[in-house]
């Protein structure tokens, strides 16, 4: 999981996120009726890792083998 999480963070580094919910820009002017990006390596320590574990998780859930 550790291998995967820096991967994440290395290729998210110059994607902006909504400042309030997280979510990708993806080419929209605002987003939760704003328009407050930041680039995910602006993002706190706490949050990217979080982040990152959301995303592994939604790729191997638990139970499956």
């Amino acid at each position: 999981m550790s291998y995967f999480i820096e991967t994440y963070r290395e290729e998210q580094m110059n994607v902006e996120y909504c400042v309030y919910c997280n979510g990708q820009r993806q080419g929209r002017q605002s987003c939760c009726g704003e328009a407050h990006f930041v680039q995910f390596r602006d993002m706190d320590d706490d949050t990217q890792q979080r982040m990152a574990i959301e995303e592994y998780e939604s790729h191997h859930p638990r139970g499956l083998k």
